[in-house]
């Protein structure tokens, strides 16, 4: 897994003295890519032509709009990245909370506290917003929320996206359980359901938005009922 870090200061100073640890942990781990923005209206824009991050890392006293707004604004077009907070002042840690921000890191930044940050923020990343897997060497990452269905051909696991169908080597039982855990349900033993994505349902099928239609099984029926129950009453 790479994890994808946005860092915005409009301090030189400061953009260096965190890229010259970051340069130090991506010789460790190699799986750390960054960008830098020297303003808040810099990685906005970037935003909203639909670049994303796992972990920004912003200054709270920038020029024009500061990282608390900053923070705000990204936060209401991406629920799931993680927020962290450079300052130096207390006085603006409670004007943070609405923000949702997973730490502070005080400037100066020591090495050893951005490391143990991103440790264990990777974590976070990696358990709460993807789904994760290898075909021919490559790594993937998809988003739970984009997976319309899972189901087992032979010895490989098919994920189906609206927009892509991806093939890897698997088992669907060895996913079951994480799948489980984001809210999917299980329709036959070949196949695991994104729930968001059923639009009709028989007794013995269920039909997703992208039109394909999956079988429920005898053995699961009662099983998927009361999941999907529970489903529909949460989301009222």
């Amino acid at each position: 897994m790479t994890l994808r870090i946005a860092v915005c200061d409009d301090e030189n100073s400061w953009i260096n003295h965190l890229e010259n640890h970051l340069v130090r942990l991506n010789k460790v781990y190699k799986n750390i890519t960054w960008d830098v923005f020297y303003s808040g209206e810099q990685l906005l824009d970037c935003y909203t032509k639909g670049r994303k991050y796992d972990v920004l890392i912003a200054d709270i006293e920038l020029d024009g709009i500061n990282g608390i707004e900053l923070s705000r604004k990204i936060r209401k077009m991406d629920k799931k990245i993680i927020i962290i907070f450079l300052t130096n002042y207390d006085k603006y840690i409670r004007d943070c909370f609405e923000c949702a921000p997973s730490g502070f890191l005080d400037k100066p930044v020591s090495y050893e506290e951005l490391k143990s940050t991103l440790e264990r923020v990777a974590l976070d990343v990696v358990n709460s917003n993807y789904f994760t897997f290898k075909n021919n060497r490559q790594e993937y990452r998809i988003t739970y929320d984009e997976i319309l269905y899972l189901n087992s051909d032979k010895r490989k696991i098919v994920l189906h996206t609206h927009d892509t169908i991806y093939e890897f080597w698997g088992k669907l039982k060895d996913y079951k359980e994480i799948l489980l855990q984001h809210g999917f349900v299980i329709t036959h033993n070949s196949f695991c359901v994104n729930p968001a994505y059923i639009v009709k349902r028989t007794k013995s099928q269920v039909t997703l938005s992208n039109g394909d239609v999956i079988p429920i099984s005898n053995s699961c029926r009662e099983n998927f009922e009361n999941t999907y129950l529970n489903f529909v009453i949460g989301m009222r």
